[in-house]
């Protein structure tokens, strides 16, 4: 054998071994110590399913049978080592010869398979997990099939169309969205987006988004986890709801009302009124015919109140007995018709519902500018609620029965 010969044997990370039809090793290459931790001289002569413990490499001592195939065998040291191994028969003067190429794939085996337990996590996901190659045309490189199950898109259909995400995100995202894909955007954030599942509803997603750079510090891939969390938003947005609407009525509460008249007092100027609103009746009714009663009439008084007012305007329920209207962008004149309006229908109602009367007194004061004025518009509304109940005291009377 040549200098080169012997170089390349040993470097070679292949040992190759020469069979006999018996299955006997003939021949081994030198470098079988550094591979199999054996000398040539230890299992030439022997066979070749014994010295490795394996009833597969039977199999080699036939012409047939496999080419190459991956084995587990036993080294010196009794240790289980991946071996790839390839077989060529060779005929010279009508006898056959079979060489085998033993390699050890040992750790490419073991990252292989660490790489199918993270692909099965993967695979299993519940969460949206894509890669997308920015560099040139936008291409997904990864999209795990949870796509389908969260959208109703198929990972397939992400990746012939890689525009996708920006054609179902919601228009209201859809410019944070393209900052995503740019660079133009902090990634350290988590971002909360809609996307438009297959049947129309838009659905909501909590995305981490992992930028990766080149060496010059060009952007070419974005990473993303996407997490379904609809049922957290209608969570959310229910508590929400809650937590600035009146039970009993379904209308604005007195946080909100005072969230709003804060708004108006301190950013938003504009022409404002309010009006104040307040049950005369409301005590006499449950002490009288009981707080289920009484509840009814403040149910009621609600109604009244909706009735006359436009959805867009803000109608609160600030006490026990009292009601709270804000209007914006309106004149003196269309609040003076509002409360008139109020005034007529509970007059017509009372005609009708004589057993449970709504006795109601209103006060409301109008004002230019909202700004640093909402305290005072307060105050000289619920004045002149005060001086209209004065007044209502003089000439109603009730009778319950």
């Amino acid at each position: 054998m040549t200098i080169r010969g012997k170089i390349q044997e040993k470097l070679s990370k292949e040992v190759f071994i020469q069979v006999d039809l018996k299955g006997e090793i003939v021949d081994i290459s030198e470098n079988c110590y550094r591979i199999l931790g054996c000398k040539g001289e230890e299992i030439i002569g022997k066979n070749i399913e014994e010295v490795f413990d394996n009833k597969d490499l039977r199999e080699t001592s036939n012409t047939g049978g496999f080419v190459e195939r991956d084995l587990i065998i036993k080294n010196k040291e009794n240790n289980n080592t991946y071996m790839r191994v390839t077989k060529k028969v060779i005929k010279e003067n009508d006898n056959e010869t079979i060489y085998l190429s033993m390699m050890d794939v040992t750790e490419y085996k073991k990252d292989y398979n660490k790489f199918k337990r993270l692909m099965g996590i993967l695979e299993r996901a519940n969460d949206i997990i894509s890669c997308v190659n920015v560099e040139g045309d936008y291409k997904f490189d990864y999209v795990s099939p949870s796509v389908y199950d969260n959208l109703g898109i198929t990972a397939d259909e992400c990746k012939e169309n890689p525009m996708i995400p920006l054609e179902i995100v919601h228009p209201d995202n859809y410019e944070e969205h393209l900052k995503k894909y740019t660079g133009k955007i902090d990634y350290n954030q988590h971002f909360h987006t809609r996307f438009r599942h297959k049947n129309g509803k838009y659905l909501w997603f909590e995305e981490y988004i992992t930028p990766v750079y080149n060496n010059e510090g060009k952007l070419i891939y974005i990473e993303s986890i996407a997490r379904n969390i609809q049922a957290r938003k209608e969570l959310e947005e229910r508590l929400i709801h809650l937590s600035y609407h009146d039970s009993l009525t379904g209308i604005y509460n007195r946080t909100y009302f005072d969230k709003i008249r804060e708004e108006l007092d301190k950013s938003k100027d504009k022409p404002v009124a309010l009006i104040i609103c307040d049950l005369d009746n409301l005590k006499i009714i449950n002490d009288k015919k009981g707080h289920e009663e009484g509840d009814k009439l403040i149910k009621n008084a609600s109604d009244i109140l909706k009735s006359n007012l436009n959805d867009d305007i803000l109608l609160a329920r600030i006490g026990g007995d009292e009601f709270a209207v804000i209007l914006e962008d309106i004149d003196c004149e269309s609040v003076k018709k509002i409360v008139e309006n109020i005034k007529k229908t509970i007059k017509n109602y009372n005609k009708i519902n004589t057993k449970l009367p709504i006795g109601m007194s209103i006060g409301y004061h109008y004002n230019k500018h909202s700004v640093g004025y909402m305290s005072e518009i307060f105050k000289r509304a619920d004045r002149y609620m005060y001086r209209d109940k004065y007044i209502n005291k003089s000439r109603r009377s009730y009778s319950y029965h």
